[in-house]
């Protein structure tokens, strides 16, 4: 099976190699940005991980092979895939009555983005939402911030995401470090700061047509639109990759 898909991969011309532990057969991915959690091997410059959630093996025998023009895999998921339709339960999301609204996710999405390879932050911000639930979400918020400024309107926005999403640490509802991609969270009963900051940026995005920047303060991922002003911060626009923040 996994020789079978080391060939299927390595025919779309992507860096892979095969290794032998514990008698078993490994698949070894290069990607272009780090992957956590997982484990890897530096081959000839070049970082494999072993993306399979497997056991590890005592030690690996690594078969280095090399295919012209190959490639490292690319993370980056700006339009999700599809999967055929499996409704997840609807999860009503609902800000103090001023914004209450329903969700349903497609089950086999969120599959697919469990066994996703713990990647970069950056990864999962870039990925839209899907069609189908930008359909259901979009019309409830666009009213909800009709009429309103810049600034009014991210601040409800925000509102939304602070009180109609209940708190919880990754460690204390998976067990583990867990970045959720957008749309996990109508999957999912709880979220942390950095999901919180990666669904703000989106609707912001998407909704008030203004670019965002998500500054990291060590390990703490926070967002904020580059309008005039911000809900928690000023943001002044130095460049076009250059921003100022100065906090309220």
């Amino acid at each position: 099976y996994r020789r079978q898909r080391q060939m299927c991969i390595r025919d779309r011309g992507y860096k892979v190699r095969m290794a032998r532990g514990d008698g078993r057969l490994f698949l070894l991915l290069a990607t272009d940005g780090q992957v956590y959690a997982r484990p890897y091997f530096n081959i000839d410059g070049q970082v494999f991980y072993i993306l399979d959630d497997v056991p590890r093996a005592a030690s690996y025998n690594i078969c280095n092979f090399t295919i012209p023009g190959e490639r490292p895999l690319s993370l980056a998921m700006p339009a999700p895939p599809l999967f055929a339709q499996k409704p997840a339960a609807p999860v009503v999301r609902n800000f103090d009555g001023v914004v209450s609204t329903t969700v349903t996710v497609n089950r086999n999405l969120m599959d697919f983005y469990t066994n996703y390879p713990p990647c970069h932050w950056s990864v999962y911000a870039a990925t839209a939402l899907t069609a189908p639930v930008r359909g259901q979400l979009y019309p409830l918020l666009r009213a909800a911030v009709a009429g309103k400024g810049e600034r009014e309107a991210a601040e409800l926005l925000l509102h939304y995401l602070h009180r109609a999403f209940p708190y919880k640490t990754d460690e204390a509802q998976f067990g583990i470090e867990r970045t959720l991609f957008a749309e996990e969270m109508y999957y999912y009963p709880y979220s942390d700061c950095e999901d919180r900051s990666i669904l703000f940026a989106r609707l912001v995005k998407d909704l008030l047509g203004l670019d965002v920047v998500l500054p990291v303060s060590y390990t703490h991922l926070r967002a904020h639109e580059t309008g005039r002003m911000s809900c928690c911060s000023i943001i002044r626009r130095i460049s076009p990759r250059r921003y100022a923040s100065k906090a309220r």
